[in-house]
């Protein structure tokens, strides 16, 4: 049953809105790739945040280039905002997928309570045996793309190099992504102390460029992470609940000492059954009668 409602064979569904298969696929395909897609890769970033971030960077000792780890730790901080909205699909994908399995529509099964409840409560626990492994693997997904800036990638090289075509330099020339920045590190600024007050035309250029380059990384990151998490969510949750749930549950119920006493019938539907034979019982009678006295 869970089956044929994922690969979109059942014909017990409305056509009314979404059922099942094709909700999952709403949520992956065009909710979640919108929602990253979507995400403002500078949001909460202001420029005094960007400028900070460039005097710790420089800490000390002050170069004629960016400094790389300013455009490092904000691209990582602005890359693990992604890590939310990823585990909430995995979470809307698993209510979906509990839903499914949890209020099955088979009708033979209506009236056997007990089979549905037990079948409810091996659900519950083979999904969440499969949900925690699936959130484990987005963290680590999400972990790895901000674990290194690779700013030789080929895709960063062509986004990059549009952002700074973008900006204005002074004297108009341009200056090449791996020359803006060098490597100076040192000791940070003092606890609480931050940048603020007009910038100079230098420190707002700096501020420019490396908003623009952030802001460039982060599109390349959100596309792979968009492609890649609703691939584990397929992968890890639901080709599993396709591929395993059905042994799990006849190994689950079979398991049982008194299986036999999932199969007793809900005492609502035995009672109306007894009433519905009396009433058949009834008008059978009073149809015999009836044609008696008819002469028939």
């Amino acid at each position: 049953y869970i089956n044929t409602l994922l690969e979109g064979n059942s014909k017990l569904s409305q056509a009314d809105e979404y059922k099942s298969g094709a909700r999952i696929h709403v949520m992956l395909q065009e909710g979640y790739a919108e929602r990253v897609q979507s995400v403002d890769p500078l949001d909460s970033l202001s420029d005094d945040d960007v400028r900070t971030e460039i005097f710790n960077a420089k800490a000390l000792r002050p170069g004629l280039f960016i400094p790389e780890a300013a455009f490092e730790a904000l691209t990582k901080a602005q890359i693990k905002r992604l890590l939310e909205p990823s585990l909430q699909c995995a979470d809307q994908v698993h209510a979906e997928l509990l839903q499914i399995a949890t209020h099955p529509l088979v009708p033979e099964l209506a009236s056997f309570v007990k089979v549905l409840a037990k079948i409810s409560s091996i659900m519950k626990d083979l999904l969440a045996s499969y949900l925690q492994p699936t959130k484990e693997m987005i963290s680590d997904l999400v972990e790895i793309e901000s674990g290194h800036i690779n700013i030789n990638h080929p895709d960063v090289l062509t986004s990059s190099s549009a952002a700074l075509s973008s900006l204005k330099v002074r004297k108009g020339r341009k200056r090449p992504l791996l020359r803006l920045f060098g490597c100076n590190k040192g000791l940070a600024l003092p606890e609480g102390a931050r940048a603020g007050g007009e910038m100079t035309m230098r420190e707002r250029l700096e501020v420019e460029i490396t908003k623009g380059l952030t802001a460039a990384y982060f599109r390349v990151a959100a596309t792979r992470i968009a492609d890649v998490v609703p691939k584990t969510i397929m992968s890890f949750l639901v080709n599993k609940s396709l591929t395993e749930v059905h042994d799990t549950l006849i190994h689950r119920i079979m398991m049982e000492k008194d299986w036999l006493e999932l199969l007793e019938e809900d005492p609502l539907v035995v009672q109306k059954r007894r009433e519905c034979r009396k009433v058949v019982d009834t008008l059978t009678n009073s149809k015999k009668i009836i044609n008696e006295l008819m002469g028939v």
